[in-house]
């Protein structure tokens, strides 16, 4: 279990390779109210080959404040570091997380024939990033529902697996609370209220509210509460 930690500052060393926040590796794990920001390459990266499965990455931020300068070089031409890749395994259960201000959001798999299948992409949100969410092609049977992902640079959603369900996921604006000042809860004339459809992998929301408060689940990390 790796819970409510801060991830943060893993740079890009001198052999230019870029260094991620995390590698999972084994199977079962719980990772749950993190905060994972300002590495350079992915923040949470599972891999290894097949095997990595039935983990849990839930509630946790993923985000980049500051891309130039925290470890004090100032070199000139980097890029953002990525959310979160999975890049092996099967039936891993990915919810209620918020992605950010990242090079790029969500992607499972890492388009070289892994075969990762049956994951769940559950009620994320996903804003501001250089891409949203991605499925790559040896991804299948991904189910990805009661998703926000909008305004992405490159794109929201893309799908290049097989036999992916995508359903109750939001493109278009969802009407934040303030996303200036990284507030992603929703108004109560969003269009993502009540709109989401039942989960029963997903009871509450991003802070533990019970799911639905309404007459449906909402669409995103957070529940409106009146």
């Amino acid at each position: 279990e790796i819970i409510n930690c801060d991830i943060f500052g893993n740079g890009f060393p001198h052999s230019g390779s870029p260094e991620h926040g995390m590698y999972i590796s084994t199977t079962n794990n719980l990772f749950d109210g993190n905060r994972i920001y300002d590495n350079w390459g992915w923040g949470v990266h599972q891999f290894s080959g097949p095997g990595i499965d039935d983990n849990i990455y839930r509630n946790n931020k993923f985000f980049m404040l500051n891309f130039t300068s925290y470890d004090g070089s100032g070199e000139p031409g980097r890029v953002k570091g990525d959310g979160m890749i999975l890049s092996s395994g099967s039936r891993n259960l990915v919810y209620n997380n918020l992605f950010y201000d990242n090079g790029g959001g969500l992607k499972v798999g890492n388009d070289n024939a892994n075969d990762e299948f049956d994951n769940e992409v559950y009620n994320n949100t996903v804003y501001n990033n250089g891409n949203g969410i991605r499925i790559a092609v040896d991804a299948s049977s991904t189910i990805v529902k009661n998703n926000i992902a909008f305004q992405n640079t490159e794109y929201n959603i893309s799908d290049s697996g097989t036999s992916t369900v995508l359903s109750n996921n939001l493109t278009t604006d969802p009407l934040f609370v303030d996303a200036a000042n990284k507030n992603f809860a929703i108004t109560s004339n969003s269009p993502a209220k009540d709109a989401g459809t039942t989960l029963a992998d997903v009871p509450t929301d991003f802070l533990g509210i019970s799911r639905p408060q309404g007459a449906a689940y909402d669409i995103g990390a957070y529940e409106y509460v009146v």
